[in-house]
């Protein structure tokens, strides 16, 4: 599971809990370039997209996006991939 934070970072959580009362931290945390407003995590692959300033496309593996994308001075506040596309 992934989380973005306020101050410009993307946590990735094991999503199987670890017992009530046990302090879980993150198995990975990225440092993206500005804040990110919104994730989504592709159904079948590896890969999640965030938004912001602009779109980016990562691998679950890297720790820097495999693609970018701006649209000029619009910011993103949201981002989903296409089930029908899958």
């Amino acid at each position: 599971m992934f989380e973005v934070g306020d101050d410009k970072t993307i946590k990735q959580w094991n999503i199987e809990a670890p017992g009530y009362g046990v302090k879980e931290e993150p198995i990975n945390t990225i440092l993206g370039k500005a804040v990110f407003t919104g994730i989504d995590h592709h159904q079948r692959e590896g890969m999640f997209t965030t938004c912001g300033q602009m779109v980016e496309i990562w691998d679950e593996q890297r720790i820097s996006p495999i693609r970018s994308f701006s649209c000029g001075v619009d910011r993103f506040s949201c981002i989903r991939y296409n089930p029908v596309e899958f």
